[in-house]
């Protein structure tokens, strides 16, 4: 079963058109993030110049009913941070026979390709719009940090700065700068007797899936270490949350994570080592990697598959102690998998690290669907919050443009620039990805315009960079369906005051990779696209290799949860009532 295996070289195929034009169309072609350089399998390039705004499935199988027309008791939707379309389709060869995705490529529904239809692809804005339907735009969740001017300091998007953290000092959490309800909030709106639970090892993934109006959120924070909750979901901390905490102690999960088949990595991938990778805290860049060996065991231990191990034994609990799936009303649960991103930010989704966490993941999360499946009728929901970049220098060895944008030497440069054309002063804050702050005194200045001019003439001349926008400018690209300047308008929420920096295709911008490692939150399509798949009550068998909005995501859980959904976007077809 599954597809024959794709070569780890395909991976890296570039459009030979955004090579040429790469400084002539900065921003302007709606076709070219089609075509620039997008390290697709050959396989997802056969459909590379789909429509990305196509309502129509092609399927590739027959449909047929997979579970009768029976409505399921639980949803489970599984958010696997930071998986793109490619990742799937590399390794679909290899994924275990009883995995979770197995399951869905081979008798569910498995769309291929579903396109984020904004720029800012990073965790907290995914979440949001999984859940949501929206773009960060309109449900005001942009970005994971930002810049508190009133505060003084970067903060977490989901930083209320009155919603304590119980065990961690100096810590907020709550969903209240989401402004649109999510598929659960309208689940509990229609019937308060339905639940909605959400777990993760993040916190911004944790509360921003769980919406405004959950039962529980908790997720995991390596400073207590264990898992935790804010204020916002209870009075004090829950003392069975205390309880399985003391129970289940993080010191027992970490340790030893060994390749599980080395000999088929190295076949597939190449070395182990590769030039890049991140050594996070001493925990290595080839196997074996030793958690207890590092200088933060409880903080590295995220990336590795025993942290995964540890979520899925929290999400029982939870399934357990709220009786999920136990009663005639539909109940969500939302799950979300950290580890596949803190392995990707590391050592990128093309390294033994991310091949080996992604099987062992997909394995626990097929024991975890067959006992959540035992005693209810479930839907099992499959997708990403975004995808992930190559290694920079994995890039360069390639002989492409690519490397490291240094978000903390462009301010630098800036301000450097700016106190010699425009006087000594105070002009650039910090660089957040992906967004470049002004200083409190020159956002008031009257030299603002040109200071923001400077800014952009600075990019227009940087190879690393493909443009630097002031907000108002980068909100005024709605109606350029397809482009790249829509997705940044799609991005930039209305309450935005900084510039919104778009790195140049084949560049990391992530402030925590300066140095080595990789990341995400860009407009191309690496980053942009990622994978739908889905089994189980009310799911019907259908195989899609077009690209389809991602924004019928959120329509899809609500169709699977049997709710009337707001959004004018359809569910994806092999959901009750599409073709």
């Amino acid at each position: 079963g599954g597809k024959a295996p794709v070569s780890a070289g395909a991976d890296f195929h570039h459009g030979l058109l955004g090579l040429v034009t790469r400084r002539t169309s900065r921003f302007f072609d709606s076709i070219r993030p089609m075509f620039r350089y997008t390290f697709w399998p050959a396989l997802a390039l056969l459909t590379a110049c789909s429509n990305p705004s196509a309502n129509e499935s092609t399927p590739t199988v027959e449909s047929k009913d997979q579970a009768g027309t029976t409505r399921a008791k639980l949803v489970l939707v599984i958010v696997l941070d930071q998986m793109p379309s490619s990742a799937i389709l590399r390794y679909a060869s290899y994924l275990p026979k009883d995995g979770a995705l197995r399951r869905a490529i081979e008798g569910g529904m498995y769309h291929e390709r579903v396109r984020y239809g904004y720029a800012g692809t990073n965790t907290a804005p995914g979440h949001a719009s999984i859940f949501t339907g929206e773009m960060p735009a309109v449900h005001g969740i942009d970005s994971n940090d930002l810049y508190s001017y009133e505060v003084g300091a970067r903060i977490r998007i989901v930083d209320d700065q009155k919603s304590a953290v119980f065990g961690v000092e100096g810590a907020f959490a709550s969903p209240f700068r989401l402004l649109k309800p999510t598929v659960g909030d309208t689940l509990r709106k229609l019937d308060p007797k339905s639940k909605v639970v959400s777990v993760s090892l993040k916190a911004r993934a944790a509360v921003l899936s769980g919406g405004s109006n959950p039962n529980f959120v908790t997720w995991y924070d390596h400073r207590l270490p264990g898992f935790t909750t804010s204020t916002r979901y209870a009075e004090s901390m829950p003392k069975w949350l205390s309880d399985w905490n003391a129970a289940n102690p993080v010191s027992q999960r970490t340790g030893l994570w060994e390749a599980a088949d080395p000999e088929t990595y190295e076949k597939l991938l190449g070395s182990d080592e590769v030039k890049g990778e991140s050594d996070w805290y001493g925990l290595g860049i080839t196997f074996p990697h030793n958690t207890k060996d590092t200088e933060k065991p409880e903080k590295t231990f995220v990336a590795t598959p025993q942290s995964v191990d540890y979520l899925l034994d929290m999400t029982r609990e939870l399934a357990s102690r709220y009786e999920l799936g136990k009663d005639e009303h539909t109940d969500l649960l939302c799950l979300s998998v950290s580890s596949t991103d803190y392995v990707g930010h590391s050592f990128s989704t093309h390294s033994w690290e991310y091949m080996d966490i992604l099987l062992k993941a997909d394995k626990a999360l097929g024991v975890l669907v067959d006992e959540l499946g035992k005693d209810t009728e479930l839907a099992v929901v499959i997708t990403s919050d975004h995808g992930g970049s190559p290694l920079p220098e994995t890039i360069i060895a390639r002989g492409l443009p690519g490397g490291r944008m240094g978000g903390q030497e462009i301010v630098s440069e800036l301000e450097a620039l700016a106190d010699k054309e425009l006087g000594e002063g105070d002009w650039i804050q910090t660089f957040i990805q992906p967004y470049l702050y002004l200083s409190k005194s020159a956002l008031s200045s009257e030299k603002k315009p040109e200071l923001e001019a400077l800014i952009q003439r600075y990019a227009t001349e940087n190879e690393r960079i493909e443009g630097i926008y002031p907000p108002v400018l980068a909100r005024s690209w709605k109606a350029e369906p397809g482009s790249i300047r829509q997705a940044v308008t799609n991005t930039v929420s209305a309450s935005r005051v900084a510039l919104y920096v778009v790195p140049a295709q084949g560049y990391v911008a992530s402030s925590s990779c300066d140095d080595d490692g990789t990341g995400h939150g860009t407009p191309w399509l690496e980053d942009r696209e990622v994978p739908l798949l889905a089994f189980g009550t009310g799911v019907t068998a259908v195989h899609n290799r077009k690209v389809l909005p991602q924004n019928r995501v959120a329509s899809t859980i609500a169709s699977l949860l049997g709710i009337d959904w707001h959004m004018p976007a359809k569910a994806l077809p092999g959901c009750p009532g599409q073709d």
